[in-house]
């Protein structure tokens, strides 16, 4: 029995033996061609186009993951309204196509609630009076601007010269009634009328040329511009030039009008918004229209301007803003009777 367990002793020590001499012989294998790899790879051993093109490479992907971050849209008041409270079914763009106009009185010719009263052929004075009332009752909102262009003239209406707003960026037009129109920042409570541009439907630019051409030597040529840019930039402008002579002395106009509405974001929090428009118009106005020489010589300047710097919280859902504002409003008349209005 002893001779056994010695036996198992001595084969056990055997075993034992050979495997503490296997891991200690083990070698793991080198991975030659890594190491080869590595070597070629160091920077004493590149070239200069090797380096460029590896810092290019390294460059590229930090901008893919940059690119993959989700960046939230620009936070806008105005399209935010636009979208909600002007539906398609109430654009009358398709409407005033089937007809003629020549400003933007005649955007209310077709609805008996709406007074037009135009003075003359050529543009002299056209008004609206919703539902025939006296007085500045209606607010006027284009391309995000309120406008309330200031006339004196003999006898003072509180009406505004509709010859003195611009079209050429009115691809969509709403009249609203009631008090619906002061979300856009009107202040009247009666009507509304908001005209906006088109919103492009890629990132080309929509430019186009507008030519009206009458009698009495009437001409009314506008172009406008309008293109959003794939950071956020918005950019929408217009200029306007009018004149006619009319069928008889002092039935004269001339005109220029200039407007520019554009959003430049800074960064992923804040924006700059800059709008405003400038308009001189030279014109006639006939005091009594049977008699040519009873007459006031108008010259109006109209400067409006808004710069604001606009902050968004970090989810983009709400802004404020710092703004400053220009305005300055001129009419002087001559001739019949004499004013000075600034």
């Amino acid at each position: 029995m002893a001779k056994i367990v010695t036996v198992f002793i001595i084969i056990f020590i055997c075993l034992s033996t050979q495997a503490e001499e296997a891991d200690t012989i083990y070698i793991p294998p080198i991975d030659t061609l890594q190491t080869v790899t590595d070597s070629l790879i160091l920077p004493d051993s590149l070239s200069d186009a090797e380096r460029a093109q590896k810092s290019f490479e390294q460059r590229k992907k930090q901008f893919e993951k940059e690119e993959q971050k989700k960046r939230l849209p620009y936070l806008s008041f105005e399209d935010s309204l636009n979208i909600y409270f002007l539906p398609e079914r109430l654009n009358l763009r398709k409407y005033i196509d089937r007809s003629t106009y020549k400003d933007a009185g005649d955007y209310f010719k077709h609805d008996p609630s709406f007074f037009v009263l135009d003075h003359q052929v050529t543009p002299m004075r056209k008004t609206v009076q919703p539902f025939g009332l006296s007085g500045n009752r209606l607010n006027i909102i284009h391309n995000g601007m309120v406008l309330n262009p200031f006339e004196h003239i003999v006898e003072p209406d509180g009406l505004v010269d509709m010859n003195d707003i611009p079209t050429a960026l009115d691809e969509n037009i709403f009249i609203l009634p009631s008090g619906s129109g002061q979300i856009f920042g009107g202040t009247q409570s009666i009507a509304t009328l908001v005209t906006t541009p088109k919103r492009p439907d890629s990132n080309d630019p929509q430019t186009a040329i507008l030519v009206n051409k009458g009698s009495f030597d009437y001409s009314n040529v506008r172009g406008r511009y309008n293109k959003h840019f794939l950071n956020g930039k918005k950019i929408s402008a217009s200029v306007g030039y009018r004149k006619a002579t009319g069928e008889t002395s002092f039935r004269d106009d001339d005109s220029y009008q200039y407007t520019l509405n554009t959003t430049l974001p800074m960064g992923e929090h804040y924006a700059v918004k800059a709008f405003g428009q400038t308009y001189n118009r030279k014109a006639s106005l006939v005091i009594q229209p049977d008699l040519q020489f009873d007459r006031l010589a108008r010259n109006r300047i109209e400067r409006s301007g808004t710069i604001q710097l606009e902050k968004m919280n970090p989810t983009h859902t709400s802004k404020t803003h710092f703004a400053y504002s220009y305005l300055r409003q001129n009419s002087n008349i001559d001739v019949a009777y004499i004013g000075r209005f600034d």
